[in-house]
């Protein structure tokens, strides 16, 4: 996978939740470094404030949804996930990265991506798990 296209064209069936999510991130980022950290953090201000544009905001929230939503349904099947995750966790692995690609100075590199899935994303995935519901 070579990062470009739209995250939702992508594939992330690696055999494993941990895999497509660790795959799933790496796209993102590398989507992402085609921009400019300045960029982003204009468009991402102008979303914010221009109403004629806000709307996407709410369109990446939705297409992020399906992409996650996909990964955790072959999870379900795979038996890795045995309850329905939050919407709040779906968008965990975007709205860090977005974060840290945006604003911090830290490169966001395959470790950075492996520690965001192995100590908050299945975490927060298996905590879901243990919540009745």
């Amino acid at each position: 996978m070579d990062g470009k296209g739209s995250i939702g064209d992508a594939s992330y069936d690696t055999g494993s939740l941990r895999g497509d999510l660790i795959a799933l991130c790496q796209h993102f980022v590398k989507n992402s470094q085609t921009f400019s950290s300045e960029f982003l953090k204009g468009f991402l201000n102008e979303m914010i404030e221009n109403p004629e544009i806000a709307h996407l905001s709410e369109k990446g929230t939705v297409s992020n949804l399906l992409v996650i939503g996909k990964i955790i349904e072959r999870a379900i099947i795979r038996g890795e996930i045995k309850h329905e995750v939050s919407d709040l966790v779906k968008l965990l692995p975007f709205e860090v990265l977005r974060y840290h690609i945006v604003f911090m100075k830290d490169k966001v590199d395959d470790l950075f991506i492996e520690q965001l899935v192995d100590h908050v994303m299945l975490p927060a995935m298996a905590k879901c798990n243990n919540v009745e519901g």
